[in-house]
C-alpha cells in the first residue's frame, strides 16, 4: 500500500514537472525561431546593402595586395642580397607567370583603392562645399 502511494506520488511530481517544462520548450521555441528570423534579417541587410558592398571591396582589394606583395618577395626575389648568381637568376624570375600575376595584382589593387580614395575624397569635398 505505501509502495503505490509513493509511486502514485512519484508519478504525480513526474507529470507536474512535466507541465512546467511545456511552457518553456514553447518559449525556447519561439526564442529559438526569433533568433533565426534576427540572423536572417542581417544576412539580408548584407546581401542589399550597396555601400557594405563597397567597403569589403575596399578591405578586399587591401588584403590582395598585401598578400600579392609578400608573395612576390617570397617566390620572385631569390635573394635579398646582390650576389652574381642572383642577379643571373633575376631575370628568370621576372618573367615567370606566378610573377607576373603577382606584379598584376599589386598593380591593379594599388590603383583600384587609389582611385576610391580619390572618389570618396571628391565626394567629401562636393558635400562641404
Amino acid at each position: 500500500m505505501f509502495y503505490t502511494t509513493a509511486y502514485t506520488m512519484q508519478q504525480q511530481q513526474q507529470e507536474q514537472q512535466e507541465q512546467q517544462q511545456q511552457p518553456q520548450l514553447q518559449n525556447n521555441r519561439h526564442r529559438a525561431h526569433r533568433a533565426f528570423q534576427a540572423f536572417k534579417n542581417v544576412i539580408l541587410w548584407i546581401v542589399s546593402n550597396p555601400l557594405l558592398h563597397i567597403i569589403l571591396y575596399f578591405i578586399m582589394c587591401n588584403i590582395a595586395h598585401h598578400l600579392a606583395s609578400k608573395l612576390y618577395l617570397y617566390f620572385c626575389i631569390t635573394d635579398h642580397r646582390a650576389t652574381l648568381p642572383t642577379l643571373a637568376m633575376s631575370p628568370f624570375t621576372m618573367i615567370s607567370p606566378h610573377c607576373i600575376a603577382m606584379r598584376w595584382v599589386m598593380m591593379e589593387s594599388a590603383n583600384l583603392v587609389y582611385f576610391q580614395i580619390l572618389m570618396v575624397g571628391s565626394w567629401i569635398v562636393a558635400r562641404i562645399s
